[in-house]
């Protein structure tokens, strides 16, 4: 598989960021997420050669990545999971928040949550227009947690 961004202007950042710091498969095996340090990409193993979905997770970073890099945050790692039904997915970022998406729902903005520290509390701070959010959260910590 290889990945369409490829053939964009190369940078002296453009291989570090491109670095991939996670891959997780579906439980039916037929996609595979995988993170790297700006996005999070879908990828259907029976399609081939390209992702099926980007979503971009530290874009607004881009502007910033000769201090990022600088400060060595640029080498952070994010880890990212699928839900037990392979639906939705997720992964980390700065500032303790987590961003879920759902395959199939036509947004690729998904929902930004806040993780907290309180217990069984979160803050969401973004969604796609609907109550489904938190529909999705909960969903998705109950099957993180079996």
């Amino acid at each position: 598989m290889k990945d369409t961004e490829c053939t964009a202007p190369r940078s002296f950042f453009t291989e570090i960021v491109a670095a991939i710091s996670d891959v997780k498969f579906s439980s039916d095996g037929q996609h595979i997420l995988s993170r790297d340090y700006m996005n999070l990409k879908l990828w259907d193993i029976r399609k081939g050669s390209s992702p099926i979905a980007i979503f971009n997770i530290h874009e607004h970073l881009r502007p910033k990545l000769c201090d990022l890099y600088d400060k060595d945050s640029i080498f952070d790692k994010f880890e990212c999971c699928f839900s037990g039904d392979g639906i939705h997915f997720a992964t980390g970022s700065y500032s303790n928040l987590l961003h879920v998406f759902s395959h199939g729902n036509g947004s690729e903005k998904g929902i930004t949550i806040e993780a907290s520290k309180i217990p069984d509390s979160f803050y969401e701070l973004s969604s796609y227009g609907d109550s489904k959010g938190i529909m999705v959260w909960s969903k998705f910590m109950i099957l993180i947690n079996k």
